[in-house]
């Protein structure tokens, strides 16, 4: 191997969450511990396995010539360390498994993090022990007579006591080990645990017939209706590029009273100089919130229809710090009915942010929610970009394996919302189309998911209980539902028909 070329085995933390480990398929999230094993096809490439996956065997050489280690090239007659998954593995002698292993891997912590080796298969002793000397990170102290007496045996050249000697030995690595465990990070002597037998994957690709949208009778001044329409545009500017008519055709088309933009991506100066008057010549006055915290990142924007049956909001925030830095939500206090237009903070590639997003952002969420419906009187209702796929139904592919590492589809982010839905409010599609399938407001442009209709529902109207139909006077909801027919950003618009 020359000086230029990389080593057969990389050790490293990971430089972005977007790598899957070869053997379980899961995700490897960024600054995790990742083993690289050299790709054969591409020299310059890696097959990255998490460190507990990487190791795929012992391999006993099957010819008198022995078997050739990847590393130093020569054949060796003891067993080699085998690497990989079934199909693209590599096979390294435990000499240059080891000097490999130190010459990346330097500090204690380090190597707790890389200990990889798990054997499958029992082997004698003091092969055993060689490998254990050369490789764990927090060695054993060695049984000094024990290691004399096999010398001995060794020296003599004796070729069955060792059999009976080695069964000794193994009971009392196996007491030693009751007695001084090794670190929990190693695997090394963990007895191999049955996988657990995977749940099956629901494929749900085809969308069901709903009515869509119910139809309603015409509103009358004493029975009025007020439409809602949310988009995640996924970058406004970007948007507006590639369809300059974009928001004017989505206003007219749907003759909304309010829209709620989410992710627009804007800075203030982008707003005073560009957008300030966007829809204003359809008679919407516009309220923006913009992140400080990072330039092109997160925003809110809500157009509110001078002329709506519910009159002109006052506004008002949510009162979060973070959630103002970002520009993640805008409160519309109107006559009858509170809306908060908001962009729920991602819990990240890595789940960096889950903590964050579970323990505090969605406990002081519906704090503040209830404190609405407290001071106001009035029903409230959140929508926006919730990032969560909330159940089974909200899934393309319910039950695949990376799904509880996947922000949006944690266990964590679910309870969560099924906490604020407890809290007394409710999915307004959800309630309308109990069993509906396949529709999704998020689709991934990345794997051109948007044509088979492998998305996701991320997008919702969430509303107090007292907007259910039949549940008295007030604000109730109509009908709630998608409109797949624009396009141009990841996203599709969702649409809230209100009334009285």
């Amino acid at each position: 191997m020359s000086d230029a070329d990389p080593p057969p085995i990389l050790y490293e933390k990971a430089k972005s969450g977007r790598a899957s480990c070869k053997k379980c398929g899961e995700g490897i999230p960024k600054d995790a511990p990742r083993v690289g094993l050299a790709n054969p096809q591409h020299k310059t490439s890696y097959l990255w396995y998490h460190p507990t996956c990487s190791f795929l065997a012992l391999k006993p050489p099957k010819t008198k010539n022995g078997l050739a280690c990847k590393i130093c090239k020569q054949k060796i007659q003891a067993p080699l360390i085998n690497l990989g998954n079934e199909k693209t593995n590599i096979s390294v002698c435990k000499s240059c498994y080891s000097s490999n292993f130190n010459d990346q891997v330097k500090s204690e912590e380090e190597k707790l993090l890389f200990y990889v080796l798990k054997p499958d298969v029992e082997l004698e002793e003091p092969y055993m022990k060689a490998i254990r000397g050369e490789l764990e990170p927090t060695k054993r102290p060695r049984d000094d007579a024990a290691e004399e007496k096999k010398e001995e045996m060794q020296d003599d050249h004796v070729t069955e006591a060792p059999v009976v000697e080695a069964r000794v030995a193994k009971e009392v690595v196996k007491e030693e080990e009751t007695q001084d465990p090794l670190p929990a990070t190693s695997s090394f002597f963990a007895p191999k645990k049955k996988k657990a037998k995977a749940n099956p994957i629901v494929v749900r690709t085809t969308r069901s017939e709903i009515p869509s949208p119910i139809t309603l009778p015409a509103p009358t001044p004493a029975s009025p209706q007020f439409k809602v329409v949310s988009w995640n545009v996924a970058g406004l500017r970007g948007l507006l590029n590639k369809s300059p008519d974009a928001l004017t055709n989505l206003a007219k088309s749907t003759n909304a009273d309010l829209i709620c933009l989410q992710e627009h991506k804007l800075q203030d100066v982008h707003v005073a100089e560009v957008f300030k008057d966007l829809l204003s010549d359809l008679g919407y006055t516009a309220h923006w919130a913009v992140s400080t915290a990072k330039k092109g990142y997160s925003g809110v924007a809500c157009f509110c229809l001078n002329s709506s049956p519910f009159g002109v909001p006052t506004v008002s925030n949510f009162p979060n710090e973070i959630g103002i830095s970002e520009g993640r939500s805008i409160t519309l206090q109107y006559s009858d009915v509170t809306i908060t237009n908001v962009y729920t903070p991602n819990s990240g590639q890595s789940l960096e942010r889950l903590d964050f997003r579970t323990e505090t952002w969605d406990v002081e969420w519906l704090n503040f929610q209830n404190d609405l419906r407290t001071k106001t009187n009035k029903p409230v209702m959140w929508l926006g970009d919730l990032n969560v796929a909330h159940k089974a139904f909200d899934v393309w592919n319910e039950g695949a394996k990376h799904h509880p590492k996947q922000s949006g589809l944690t266990a964590e982010e679910r309870a969560g919302f099924d906490t604020q839905l407890a809290s007394g409010y409710f999915d307004a599609f959800r309630e309308l189309h109990p069993t509906a399938e396949g529709h999704y407001s998020f689709w991934s442009a990345r794997s051109k998911a948007r044509e088979p209709n492998k998305g996701l529902r991320l997008d919702y109207f969430v509303c107090s209980e007292d907007m259910k139909k039949g549940g008295g006077e007030g604000v109730k909801v109509l009908d709630s539902y998608m409109d797949y027919e624009y396009e141009g950003s990841d996203h599709g618009p969702l649409i809230c028909v209100l009334g009285k």
